[in-house]
Order: C-alpha cells, then structure tokens, then sequence
C-alpha cells in the first residue's frame, strides 16, 4: 500500500453554517479520523462542482428569458435527458478534480475562459514568492540600468527568463500565477539557498488564526457580560 506524509498545520478554525459558528481545533483530531476525512472531502469537492449541472442543461435548452423551472420542472427534464445531464455532470467532476490535480482549489468558467482560485496557503506563498522575486528583479535592474524605476514592465525587459514569469501585456504586465507557482515548488528543493514557501505560508496562517482566536478571546473577556 501506498502511503502519502503531509505536513497540517495545528490550529483553531471557525466553522459557519446559516450564522451559526464554532470553533475546533484540529490538533484534537485522532489520526484514523483524519484520514477519513480526506476521501470524504474529496468526494464533496466534486460531487459539489456538479451540483448545478442539472440547472445549467435545464437553462441551456430554453429559450431566452425561461423562468427557473420548479423543482419537478427540472426533475423531468433531468430524466428525459439523463444522457447529456450525466455527460455534463461528468465533465464538472473531471474539471475539478484535474484542477485539484494541477495545485488549483477550484477552476469555474468565466468571460468565455477560466478563471483559478489558489488555496489560502497558495495565494499567501505566492504573495511572498512575488515579493522575493521582485526584489531579485530590482536589484538586478539596479545594476543595469539605476535610472529605470522597477516596475513589471521593466522587469520584462530584462530577460527571457525574467519575462516568463509574467502574463504577455506589452502595455502592463502582471505576474504569472502559474509560472510563480512552478518557481515556489522548485525553490523548496533547490541546491543553493532552499526556501520552502508553502510552509512560511503555512506558519503564516496559523499565527494569523491563532491571533484571531486569541483576541475573539479577549474582546468577550472585555466585554463581560453584554
């Protein structure tokens, strides 16, 4: 059998439902349920990107200006079109889990492309990755040309290797999600000066959700009995 080691940050999260909260700490979780909650995440991350599916067929075989159908309108109409209902289901699961599959959280379509969500602990490496490389970047412009301010178009003109992490956009650059995202992995493995971007994020997050629940603490303890 397989085995996969993962490094889980223990700490407190809220968990809401209809404005209801509580908080858990997932250092309190045995490590048999742990394990069961993997598969069972899983399973609803997909089968919740194809909640809709049902809907959206619905809608795409009416005309323009169709009301939303009833609850037996769309029943009907899921068993009289079971086959391109299941096939578009299908797609959904397979989108999503390829998105999971590429480091993507989640993957929705949008303006005719597709539009990716990065995890918490992505989007927060990939602020510290951009920060570091930014500063690579500026000092290395510095030492070509000092007069030239260090901005991303600046920073395009630098080089092939520089360029590739940004998005083509001759008028403003922006950075390359993805690109920086192939660095991050790279860098936690490098030869010469390591640096594992996903655990600072990681550390990051728990002392941020460490401070939000130590300060929830004492604004109730402020706040007596109010």
């Amino acid at each position: 059998m397989e085995t996969i080691t993962l490094e889980l940050p223990v700490h407190k999260m809220t968990v809401e439902s209809r404005d209801v909260a509580i908080t858990v700490d997932l250092g309190e979780l045995p490590h048999d349920i742990l394990r069961q909650i993997i598969p069972h995440g899983i399973k609803q991350k997909l089968a919740d990107a194809a909640a809709s599916v049902p809907f959206t067929c619905y809608m795409a075989a009416k005309p323009d200006g169709t009301p939303k159908p009833s609850r037996d309108q769309l029943a009907d109409f899921v068993a009289s079109n079971k086959a391109t209902v299941d096939a578009g289901i299908l797609a959904a699961m397979q989108k999503a889990w390829d998105a999971m599959v590429a480091g993507q959280w989640q993957v929705r379509a949008a303006g005719g492309g597709t539009v990716s969500k990065w995890t918490d602990e992505q989007s927060l490496a990939l602020d510290i990755a951009k920060g570091a490389l930014a500063a690579l970047f500026t000092a290395a412009l510095a030492k070509l040309d000092p007069k030239t301010k260090p901005t991303a178009a600046a920073f395009v003109g630098m080089s092939p290797k520089v360029a590739a992490f940004f998005k083509a956009n001759d008028k403003r650059p922006t950075w390359d999600d993805k690109a920086v995202m192939g660095w991050i992995g790279k860098q936690a493995t490098a030869e010469i000066n390591p640096r594992d971007f996903m655990a600072e994020a990681r550390e990051e997050l728990a002392r941020r959700e460490a401070a939000s629940v130590g300060m929830t603490d004492d604004l109730d303890a402020m706040l007596g009995d109010l």
